[in-house]
């Protein structure tokens, strides 16, 4: 073989190996306790007054990214406001 080709096919294995090392250390990272505190605080930031709960948050990286978030619920505490006129 050509010794251009050579180093082409050698460049072509060390990008997908190393791809393939960011995906797995990226995986490792992710904390699904983080995701769920972070969504949590977000929604309740946005929703001002409200109590969010999740039960569990699951996810997958591969070529595409999957969120899987079990028993969303937001409830919203009763206000009394009295208008004086």
């Amino acid at each position: 073989m050509n010794r251009k080709v050579k180093i082409l096919i050698g460049l072509l294995l060390v990008l997908i190996v190393g791809v393939g090392a960011v995906f797995y250390f990226v995986s490792q990272k992710i904390d699904p306790d983080l995701i769920k505190a972070k969504t949590i605080e977000a929604v309740e930031k946005a929703l001002p007054g409200s109590k969010v709960k999740i039960r569990e948050v699951e996810y997958s990286l591969g070529f595409t990214v999957d969120l899987s978030v079990q028993d969303f619920n937001i409830s919203y505490a009763v206000q009394k406001r009295f208008f004086l006129m």
